[in-house]
């Protein structure tokens, strides 16, 4: 492990540069702005190797800080080894994070955002920050922007369950704030819709399920979007083997679009698989009649 006394040199480095400047500033009171311009730099001038050695171990105390709930000092210690600026952007990006976690700990949500962005400055896939700033969003009602961030993350890792639960839980609050017009929500179940897509190519049955549910639920005006929701869910209970509720999804598709064919399609899969087959061949009609219309009218 690094010497610890790297930090404590840091910290009388630190002490003496104050200690010079308030002596500085106390030479002349009448006139400050006649004070030279001192570069302090010189008093912290060391090779880079000596800088990341010091800044880690500032990380490492924080660490410790953090752990006992001391987060008033966890903050002060990794903004001492952010402020070194040692040329380790992994070190950097780590340390951003772990502040923004603290802050995001104790409520302040902003300082939790800011230091996520900073952190995704030195490595832009770190999902840890990613996740933390997607967390600070919500808890400041932006729910547009988390979801944003969440999409970020999710073109990184699309199993990532944390993003998904966050990202579903912006499009809700977003989705049940008042006046909130019907774009935006075509937009929300879209995002639904599309979430739900993943999850199915996945074979992620039950979290596609339930993300159709929550595009279904969403009751925007767009036909087409929700007889499209209803028959990706009518898809996925016939996979599972639930063929009633494919069959009643089928029809509420079939009711918001009479001519999608996969509506159709489904609502024909789930009467054979119930031994329904008179109505299986009534779905099966309606489709041919359907397809028949689209081709004659191309």
């Amino acid at each position: 492990m690094l010497p610890r006394f790297f930090a404590q040199l840091k910290e009388g480095i630190d002490e003496t540069v104050r200690a010079l400047g308030e002596a500085l500033s106390e030479s002349d009171d009448s006139n400050p702005s006649a004070a030279p311009v001192v570069d302090y730099s010189q008093y912290l001038e060391c090779d880079e190797s000596s800088l990341r050695a010091i800044a880690e171990c500032y990380n490492q105390d924080a660490d410790d800080e953090q752990r006992e709930n001391e987060f008033d000092n966890a903050i002060e210690l990794y903004t001492k080894g952010i402020e070194l600026r040692c040329q380790d952007e992994e070190l950097n990006a780590t340390m951003y994070t772990k502040r923004a976690k603290v802050h995001f700990s104790v409520e302040n949500y902003r300082a939790a955002l800011s230091d996520a962005r900073c952190a995704r400055e030195f490595e832009a896939n770190r999902l840890e920050a990613i996740e933390i700033g997607a967390s600070a969003c919500i808890e400041l009602g932006s729910y547009k922007e988390a979801v944003t961030w969440c999409d970020e993350g999710l073109a990184i890792d699309d199993r990532n369950r944390t993003l998904r639960k966050l990202k579903t839980g912006a499009l809700t609050l977003h989705a049940n704030q008042p006046g909130i017009d019907d774009d935006t929500l075509r937009g929300i179940a879209d995002g639904y819709n599309k979430d739900g897509d993943a999850e199915l190519r996945k074979d992620e049955f039950n979290s596609a399920i339930d993300l159709y549910t929550k595009g279904i639920n969403v009751t925007c005006k767009d036909d087409q979007l929700s007889a499209l929701l209803y028959a990706n869910r009518a898809s996925v209970y016939l996979l599972v083997g639930d063929f009633d509720a494919a069959l009643r999804d089928a029809k509420c598709a079939w009711k918001c679009q009479p001519t999608l064919l996969k509506a159709i399609e489904k609502g024909a899969s789930a009467c054979f698989e119930l031994a329904r087959y008179e109505e299986a061949i009534a779905w099966c009609e309606d489709g041919l009649a359907v397809s028949f219309h689209v081709k004659t009218n191309t």
